[in-house]
């Protein structure tokens, strides 16, 4: 502002207008995981969804097929009822085979699980999407394409549980040295008592 004596002030910029609040926000935002789940069949296939888990303490998510991985995550990052352009986590647990006769869809058995949540800035909600993978050979496609965050999270999925993520940049262990052998949250992994002359404490 310039100020003289005896005038009022007069401004010397020129504000920018507020940017109006997005026509989208808040409309058609799924309700539910199983609209989630139908918008997925509905835009990528009846196949592209294995399991819609709604009695999940805590967050309700779909498992899908990993075929599909990148098609839904671009999907849920672009489709302007989802807008989840930011990717929170990917993750990995093992589930080793279970005793005969307790298997069930909702309890994996014999499959590694890789998680992805992402979220929405803009609906405030958040989406979770799982795949299982075969725990003998666990591979899927890298979604490093969609979201950069998904660089380290999937190296840190294979440096502690053998996940191949087909097409990442950089495959390679991110925490433990190149030469380490195994994957130690692998529920049959054997912690060895040393490395390279070296004792390991447990």
């Amino acid at each position: 502002m310039s100020e003289s004596k005896g005038q009022i002030a007069t401004r010397t910029y020129h504000s920018n207008p507020v940017a109006p609040v997005p026509q989208v926000l808040g409309s058609a935002v799924p309700k539910s995981i199983d609209d989630v789940a139908a918008a997925l069949r509905q835009k990528i296939g009846a196949d592209s969804v294995v399991l819609v888990e709604k009695e999940h303490v805590g967050t309700p998510y779909v498992v899908v097929s990993p075929s599909h991985i990148v098609e839904i995550l671009k999907f849920l990052r672009d489709d302007e009822r989802f807008y989840c352009s930011n990717l929170n986590v990917v993750s990995a647990v093992d589930y080793p085979p279970r005793a005969e006769g307790t298997e069930s869809l909702l309890k994996a058995s014999n499959v590694i699980e890789v998680v992805y949540v992402v979220q929405s800035y803009v609906h405030r909600h958040h989406v979770m999407v799982k795949v299982r993978l075969d725990r003998s050979a666990p591979k899927v496609a890298s979604v490093t394409g969609l979201f950069r965050a998904a660089n380290w999270y999937e190296r840190e999925c294979f440096d502690m549980l053998g996940v191949h993520f087909e097409g990442h940049p950089n495959h390679k262990r991110i925490l433990l040295p190149p030469d380490w052998v195994g994957h130690p949250l692998r529920k049959d992994y054997e912690f060895p008592e040393e490395y390279n002359g070296m004792k390991v404490p447990l």
